[in-house]
């Protein structure tokens, strides 16, 4: 059993590797490209998730407001909110910036949200003042968190468009918070 967990690990690690040695898709001159590494460790004054990570890769056009994302996450439980909030390292959430999909049971979640014209333009100029955390039933404060920062590879597009998340609640339709969830809520766009 052991062994085919190493197997399993080795080969995801694998495909990460050859996935970041690939060249970055081309952005638009006017789109910016963040990125965040996940842990529970950056989970500030809660219990989080210890041997859980992921990732977040996204590409926000300052024009449209919107915002593209993927999020792979690994080692936690059934992800139940993912949300991006304002809050610099170390330091709690102070107000919710936009609901994401939560990543599925595979650990995957993509789409497309948009964002309010003052969080689009402080996103765009100041990644670094924004985290992602993904919240699961038994870590409904956080399991795992991300500091944005600007760079990494963006997003690549399908057919000349990043491809929306089918789930995604169209604005002013936000979904509930999960049971149990206990940061911020979302009072829209």
């Amino acid at each position: 059993m052991a062994s085919r967990i190493g197997q399993s690990i080795g080969a995801r690690m694998a495909a990460c590797l050859a996935l970041a040695a690939a060249p970055a898709p081309a952005l638009a001159a006017d789109q910016v490209a963040i990125m965040a590494e996940l842990s529970g460790a950056q989970v500030i004054g809660r219990a989080a998730d210890s041997d859980g990570s992921g990732r977040m890769v996204a590409t926000l056009d300052p024009r449209t407001r919107q915002l593209c994302y993927e999020i792979e996450v690994r080692l936690i439980g059934q992800a139940t909110v993912a949300a991006i909030y304002a809050g610099r390292a170390g330091r709690a959430a102070t107000t919710g910036i936009a609901t994401l999909s939560p990543p599925d049971s595979r650990g995957r979640a993509r789409g497309c949200v948009a964002l309010a014209k003052n969080a689009a333009r402080q996103l765009a100029s100041d990644p670094s003042a924004a985290h992602v955390s993904i919240h699961n039933a038994l870590y409904p404060g956080g399991a795992l968190r991300g500091q944005l920062a600007a760079g990494g590879p963006g997003l690549a597009a399908v057919d000349g468009e990043t491809e929306p998340d089918p789930v995604r609640v169209p604005s002013g339709q936000e979904k509930p918070p999960a049971p149990g969830y206990t940061g911020p809520v979302f009072t829209g766009t």
